[in-house]
């Protein structure tokens, strides 16, 4: 170029400062007042936004690239802030200093090895520092970034861990900025860090095995106790603490040789149990919603700093033996009485049991639901936790024995007298047919002896027939009641479900027995009792068996006794 040997300054490559003095259609004209030579930059190395902005009188760094028409010099602006852009990464190299990449996407890279000088291609992140292609391997990326893979416009710090000076590459790693951010870190925690210190952390692993949290202080890792994350011994800390969440904490010990930090959420606050006696006391009305469920009770949260817990035993007032899984569920709102409140264990004991036995009283009418029916009988529901038995005896005056399943169903409603109450064993008996008066106390008037009757034969044994008189009295018909002609069968009389009319021969209202008779008899008040016929106690389950001699007066049975005998002498005297 004419002038270079006179002029060093004019030398391709040099980086000189120069002001624009013109600016046309297709140049922006500049000058050195210094070196006393004029040039030219292509207004395309502008973009719009430096076009906009750039006036006469402004001062620009620009390379010089060539030589124009006359005496004029070619500048480029580009190349200049290229230059000197590269050196800013080489100084941030050299000083190991952090810069800002901005990702465009995970791919491939062939990356000329310094010491083999081979070129191997790598897998990682492809991005842009100024003007200068950037790669992160996939083994310097952090743990927050691996595995991603859409990152384009993502913004990350990094460390320059190498330069490929011929194609303009740098090399770099996150993993070695947040190391070196952690050590900056640690060094300024452990400076300041004492007993008591409140900070901010974020929980990184959780070891159920030890039962801690691992708690990230941007620096030093901290443990974080489960019992010391809440002052209620009920809390599940695994509920309120996840991976990831960011926590206030309390140093409440740490060892600067071994880095060993513990902490603590509970001991931000003070003790709430130091003052328990000001809010709850033995006998005090309480309630609150099932905070968690056991196998041996559940807990209730009375408020943000209590909760109690109802042991089984106090859940209820039944004889059904559930596991409380089975009838409650977390949110369930319940309500009792405080019975025990244990400082030195941090317990408060709740009874629902005693709350319910205020309300009721033996002799008391109630409504409730079937829930559960045996042969025996069935459970009946008042309210939640308050359920008793009404057995199969109680359920009818009928003497006759039946099977519960046959009159009751579970969901039924029905109304119930309360029998007994027993506290201790937790059993309360109700009775179905004590609401109605016992139709046995005016069986006399009802059916006297003598009186003619009609019924319906409900069952038929060896021995004779149950008649039903009404919906609770039933009679038995004994066979030798019934008439029938020589050679007849008896029970052609008596089939199921028929009716027949008869007199009442005997009644007897302690042992709640009726017999009746077909035949035409008189009735003599005065040898009543020996006119009663023994007769087998009628059980659906079971029939037991029968014989004649069970079912005859003692008298009849002599008489016939006494004939046979006679038979039997006539009989030898022949």
């Amino acid at each position: 170029m004419v002038g270079e040997r006179s002029n060093p300054n004019l030398k391709r490559g040099r980086i000189l400062e120069v002001t624009v003095v013109r600016i046309a259609e297709e140049y922006i004209f500049v000058t050195n007042e210094v070196s006393k030579f004029d040039g030219q930059i292509a207004v395309s190395e502008f973009n719009d936004k430096e076009l906009k902005a750039l006036k006469v009188g402004t001062t620009l760094k620009a390379m010089v690239y060539g030589r124009g028409s006359g005496s004029m010099v070619l500048f480029s602006k580009k190349e200049a802030e290229k230059i000197e852009n590269w050196t800013l990464a080489r100084d941030a190299y050299r000083n190991k200093l952090s810069v800002i990449v901005e990702l465009s996407e995970f791919g491939k890279c062939d990356i000329e090895e310094f010491k083999t000088g081979k070129t191997v291609t790598e897998e990682g992140y492809l991005g842009r520092y100024i003007d200068f292609d950037v790669f992160i391997p996939e083994r310097e990326i952090s743990r927050e970034h691996t595995g991603k893979k859409d990152v384009k416009g993502l913004q990350i710090p990094v460390k320059i861990i190498g330069l490929r000076e011929r194609k303009k590459l740098i090399i770099a790693s996150e993993r070695l900025y947040i190391h070196g951010e952690r050590a900056k870190k640690m060094n300024e925690l452990l400076t300041h860090l004492d007993i008591g210190v409140v900070l901010e952390g974020k929980v990184v692993r959780i070891s159920q095995k030890d039962k801690f949290f691992i708690v990230d202080l941007e620096g030093l890792n901290g443990k974080l106790k489960f019992e010391n994350v809440s002052w209620d011994r009920y809390q599940n800390p695994l509920e309120l603490i996840k991976i990831g969440n960011v926590l206030k904490v309390v140093v409440i010990d740490f060892d600067k040789e071994s880095k060993e930090i513990w902490l603590s959420i509970k001991d931000l606050s003070d003790d709430p149990w130091e003052r328990v006696d000001e809010y709850f006391k033995p006998g005090d009305p309480v309630g609150g919603a099932v905070y968690r469920i056991f196998d041996f009770g559940v807990v209730i949260e009375l408020n943000e700093n209590f909760r109690a817990l109802i042991p089984n035993q106090e859940l209820t007032f039944t004889r059904l033996n559930k596991n409380p899984a089975t009838t409650i569920k977390k949110g369930d709102h319940l309500s009792g009485v405080i019975k025990n409140i244990d400082k030195e264990n941090r317990k408060i004991l709740v009874s629902i049991r005693d709350e319910i036995l205020k309300k009721y009283n033996i002799g008391d009418t109630v409504k409730g639901r079937v829930v559960k029916v045996e042969k025996y009988g069935a459970f009946i529901e008042i309210e939640k936790g308050f359920t008793g038995l009404l057995k199969v005896e109680d359920i009818s005056w009928s003497n006759k024995k039946q099977d519960a399943a046959s009159l009751l169903e579970p969901d039924m409603e029905i109304t119930v007298k309360i029998l007994s109450i027993d506290n201790e064993k937790r059993q309360v008996d109700f009775g179905l047919k004590q609401i109605e008066p016992d139709p046995w106390d005016t069986i006399s008037s009802r059916y006297p002896e003598g009186a003619k009757v009609k019924g319906t034969v409900v069952k038929v044994i060896e021995a004779g027939a149950f008649i039903m008189l009404d919906d609770y009295v039933d009679a038995f018909l004994h066979l030798s009641k019934i008439p029938v002609s020589e050679g007849g069968d008896w029970k052609e009389k008596v089939a199921l479900d028929s009716e027949i009319e008869a007199t009442v021969i005997y009644v007897n209202t302690r042992d709640r027995k009726i017999q009746i008779s077909m035949l035409d008899e008189k009735i003599d008040t005065d040898t009543k009792r020996r006119r009663e016929i023994p007769q087998t106690e009628y059980v659906e389950e079971k029939e037991e068996s029968v014989t004649l001699g069970d079912n005859f007066s003692p008298g009849l049975l002599e008489e016939l006794k006494k004939k046979a005998e006679e038979r039997e002498k006539d009989k030898k005297e022949e």
